[in-house]
């Protein structure tokens, strides 16, 4: 139903639809389909930024492969649509510090069991490497790259399981942050 479409025109860069299905049978994860643009330079899973394409379900509610099949046809705009706005992400200029602060702000900030609100020093240090290995010039799109990478390069910790929440879960704070202070960034 859905095309192998090629985004590398809308994009600028090589990049492929990616979509990913997640399911429990112990009902630990709700059934998840979502689909996103990849980047091929580094298999980095590019989060929307505007639209919810994907849905998330019960298991109980709905096993039909064909109607999923037919929600997710309805998804190539919307994709389209965001690769558009990603390619414009490239002329809106963000500097470094200004970038820092973001990620300081909005992605290695956590509240303590007190309430009161803490940097991760450590995590806000390998949010800056990843943002200063990606050559994109000081603009809004390395910042959504440095996002989207966070979310797509997670590291289990050593005696982790692999079972994708911790994955999962970093996904869904990523696209919250995206969706949320990213786009207001963007759109000031």
């Amino acid at each position: 139903v859905l095309p192998n479409h090629n985004f590398e025109k809308r994009l600028g860069e090589a990049a492929q639809m990616k979509i990913v299905i997640a399911d429990s049978h112990d009902q630990t994860v709700r059934r998840q389909v979502r689909a996103m643009i990849y980047r091929l330079a580094c298999l980095n899973g590019m989060i929307s930024a505007r639209e919810n394409i994907g849905f998330s379900q019960k298991h109980t509610a709905m096993n039909d492969p064909e109607t999923i099949g037919t929600i997710a046809s309805g998804w190539l705009p919307k994709l389209e649509s965001d690769a558009d706005l990603m390619r414009e992400m490239v002329s809106i200029p963000i500097g470094k510090d200004l970038a820092v602060e973001f990620y300081r702000d909005h992605v290695a900030k956590y509240k303590t069991n007190t309430g009161s609100a803490k940097i991760n020093e450590k995590m806000l240090e390998r949010i800056i490497s990843i943002h200063n290995s990606y050559d994109m010039g000081n603009n809004a799109y390395r910042i959504y790259n440095t996002l989207t990478h966070l979310s797509t390069h997670v590291d289990k910790a050593r005696g982790e399981s692999d079972d994708g929440r911790k994955r999962l879960r970093m996904e869904q704070d990523i696209e919250a942050v995206i969706r949320g202070p990213f786009s207001a960034l963007i759109n000031a």
